[in-house]
C-alpha cells in the first residue's frame, strides 16, 4: 500500500494513526486537498515506489525520503480550479460506474429470467 493518499477532513476526536502511516498536515485544507490529489497521481505513485525500500516483506519509505519528494505547487486560484475539476470528473466517474453495475445487475436478471423460463421469447412465424 506504499503510496496510498487520502484526505481527512476535520477530526473531531483524538485519532492514533497505525505505525505504518503518515501523517501530513497542512495550514488550510485547499492545500492538504491538492497535495493528495497530486500524490495520487500515476506518476507520483511511481515516484514514490521508486523511492520504497523493502523492509518486512514489504516496501516503506521514511519521513525524511517524503520530505524531499517534490511537488508543483500552483498558485492558490489554479490549485482550486485543478481540485474542482479533478473532483467534478471523479465524481462523474462514480456515477457512469453506478450506472454500468446498474446495466450489469439488469444485464445479468434478464438473462437469468431467460434461462430458467420465466420469461418467454416469442418467435414471430
Amino acid at each position: 500500500f506504499l503510496g496510498k493518499v487520502v484526505f481527512v477532513d476535520q477530526l473531531t476526536e483524538r485519532t492514533v494513526f497505525e505505525s505504518n502511516m503518515m501523517r501530513l498536515e497542512f495550514r488550510d485544507d485547499r492545500s492538504a486537498k491538492f497535495v493528495a490529489l497530486a500524490l495520487s497521481t500515476p506518476q507520483a505513485k511511481r515516484r514514490i515506489w521508486s523511492m520504497g525500500r523493502a523492509a518486512v516483506g514489504q516496501l516503506s519509505i521514511n519521513q525524511r525520503e517524503v520530505g524531499q519528494f517534490l511537488l508543483a505547487f500552483p498558485q492558490e486560484d489554479e490549485r482550486e480550479e485543478i481540485v474542482g475539476l479533478i473532483r467534478a470528473q471523479q465524481h462523474h466517474e462514480r456515477a457512469v460506474q453506478a450506472e454500468f453495475e446498474a446495466l450489469r445487475k439488469l444485464k445479468t436478471s434478464l438473462l437469468q429470467n431467460l434461462l430458467t423460463g420465466k420469461v418467454r421469447v416469442k418467435m414471430k412465424d
